[in-house]
């Protein structure tokens, strides 16, 4: 799900269509069903993206929990209250949980999201101290 100027662009060139808010709300529902996770670009500034993957498909989801680091990349203000090893905190074993025997709670030690798109990129290579090196390859 897209919004803004990148929604815009597909649904002007017919590679999207807009949706109402009712057909939102019914399309998270049967993601959350299904037991889809549930990513954002997670920036302050606004809301991008919001995928609904699988670990069967999904480069992202596949490499946290294969590299077995599952919030290196992708970290939410929430965590279920049991489990948490592999968890990135998209609460779908919450919402999926027929006995309601999980549920999410807010993290003591939530970082601040990135400003903007373009810190959302660049934080990590800042973290690992690749920035510079990334810098110089993109001005070669």
């Amino acid at each position: 799900m897209l919004f803004d100027g990148t929604c815009t662009f597909l649904v002007e060139r017919g590679f999207a269509r807009y949706l109402t808010k009712d057909e939102m709300k019914h399309k998270l529902q049967k993601f959350d069903e299904v037991g889809l996770v549930r990513q954002v670009n997670n920036t302050r500034d606004r809301l991008e993206v919001i995928c609904h993957c699988c670990s069967c498909c999904c480069y992202k989801l596949r490499a946290l929990t294969e590299y077995e680091n599952p919030r290196a990349f992708t970290r939410s203000a929430f965590l279920p209250t049991r489990d948490m090893e592999k968890c990135i905190g998209c609460g779908v074993c919450a919402s999926g949980c027929p006995h309601d025997a999980i549920r999410m709670e807010r993290c003591a030690d939530v970082p601040e999201p990135p400003a903007n798109t373009m810190e959302m990129g660049m934080r990590p290579l800042q973290e690992k101290g690749k920035l510079e090196d990334f810098i110089k390859l993109n001005t070669l």
